[in-house]
């Protein structure tokens, strides 16, 4: 096969004008129109980086934002698509300046040093190609009319040469796995759209607590929900279960049975990124290791991890457990947070919490699907995997002396305490940790997340949500 049969292939809209059905896949992550509002080149120059874990679909997404820019009328030659995970790459740049050549000189037939139109490239899990962002800059700084769309599944790659060799010239946008606003469109569509319709409803709610920094505002704004949140609770438990047993990875709805979900999930995501990914970008050639890591980190999520406890328990130096879990990490599979200090420099000296990137996840790993004694810890897990996507805010949990607070959101100028209690009734007990936050430091108020108890703390600016509901203002 030459290099004109290979972008023929990769390029069928060439000659149809339309990008196969099959590759587009009927439904539209949310994360597709904040792309495809940066897309046109005039409006927005910058490179975009679509990165996120395995199997979340950004392929797909690639494949919906070249059929909009067909529908907007942009000519299918000025469109190139090329999947560099494709063996006949292999860390070739050269294979891909050859192929680019052909695309000039036989199918748009126009040099890209003079181009009259912006021409579109889209270039799928690039960080299988050594050299990849000075390549980039490259053509961004000659200025020609390209416009760029990368995505890439292993984030220290993307990320870090990314930043530092593309500054001012990229867009990092993540793609995480199903929201639980995302679990309802996809999952129910138009037959149940109740839920769906009532969280877009209410975003700003969560938004103006951030904007405006005022408990009052906040709870007067959920005052006026409560009536209709007694009314869909039922209905939202039935809806969250299947979400926290299943998972926000998209693949897993095309099973029935959760043997063949769990299965899926251990082959195309886990085994792929610990076997394959991961030792690719790193020196990292222990895979069992590995594995085992983020297997307790699966056991484990939510808990206070010790490098020097783990280092003990695999027998291996700390240096290399620090090294794998950060791989883990760059590549999505588990996040970490810090404990909340005010001084930047403390917060490094104190522990870390790891969570596991999603619950479906976590029990292909485990083996088991369902176990009341962890709802606590996954509830916790559901609660961070929203909240981390929300970058412009850090991240953190507090302890101190015996007293704890699960999250705290810290957006410069304004901090949020969270506290997450899966029960049905919230006793004073519960409260102990929050109330010691908000003396400590001052503060006015803060939110607990409940099972399906929504509630207004006497005197207090605490707030009580059910997590369902939480989970969709977020």
């Amino acid at each position: 096969m030459n290099e004109l049969e290979i972008l023929n292939f990769y390029n069928s809209w060439w000659l149809t004008g339309k990008v196969p059905s099959s590759l587009l896949k009927k439904y539209q992550r949310e994360a597709f129109f904040l792309l495809e509002a940066r897309l046109p080149y005039e409006k927005w120059r910058r490179i975009l980086s679509l990165i996120g874990p395995r199997q979340t679909g950004k392929t797909t997404l690639l494949y919906q934002l070249i059929n909009s820019l067909l529908e907007a009328k942009i000519s299918p030659q000025r469109i190139l698509f090329l999947s560099i995970s494709d063996p006949l790459f292999a860390n070739n740049l050269a294979f891909l300046e050859k192929c680019l050549e052909i695309y000039e000189r036989e199918v748009l037939r126009e040099p890209l040093n003079n181009l009259k139109e912006p021409v579109y490239i889209f270039l799928d899990e690039i960080q299988y190609l050594d050299g990849w962002e000075l390549w980039l800059k490259r053509y961004y700084d000659l200025g020609y009319k390209i416009k760029f769309v990368v995505s890439g599944s292993a984030s220290s790659k993307i990320i870090q040469k990314g930043r530092e060799s593309l500054a001012g010239r990229i867009e990092e946008v993540k793609l995480y796995p199903l929201s639980f606003r995302e679990f309802l469109d996809f999952r129910f569509g138009e037959n149940e759209r109740t839920l769906y319709y009532f969280s877009w409803e209410n975003r700003g709610i969560w938004r103006d607590l951030f904007r405006f920094k005022s408990f009052s505002a906040f709870g007067k704004k959920l005052r006026e929900k409560k009536a209709k949140v007694a009314a869909m609770n039922n209905q939202a438990l039935i809806f969250l279960r299947e979400y926290w047993e299943k998972g926000g990875f998209p693949g897993v709805y095309q099973y029935s049975d959760k043997e063949t979900i769990y299965r899926y999930l251990n082959q195309d995501v886990l085994e792929r990124v610990t076997a394959l990914d991961i030792p690719q970008i790193s020196q990292i050639r222990d895979v069992r290791l590995l594995q085992t890591l983020l297997l307790t980190v699966a056991q484990r999520t939510g808990s206070l991890f010790s490098y020097q406890k783990l280092a003990l328990e695999s027998g291996v130096r700390q240096e290399t457990i620090r090294s794998y879990l950060y791989y883990l990490n760059l590549s999505f599979l588990i996040s970490e947070i810090w404990q909340f200090r005010r001084a930047e420099a403390a917060r490094f000296k104190a522990g870390k919490k790891f969570y596991i990137c999603d619950l479906g996840l976590r029990r292909a790993l485990l083996k088991y699907f369902s176990s009341p004694l962890d709802l606590g810890a996954e509830a916790e897990t559901l609660v961070f995997n929203h909240l981390r996507k929300e970058e412009e805010k850090k991240i953190s949990f507090w302890r101190q002396g015996g007293k704890e607070v699960d999250f705290v959101l810290d957006s410069g100028d304004f901090i949020l305490p969270i506290e997450v209690k899966y029960k049905e009734n919230i006793s004073p007990l519960d409260l102990k940790g929050l109330r010691k936050f908000l003396a400590t430091f001052g503060l006015e108020g803060g939110v607990v997340i409940t099972k399906s108890l929504f509630d207004f703390v006497p005197n207090e600016k605490i707030f009580l949500l059910p997590l369902w509901f939480f989970l969709l203002l977020n």
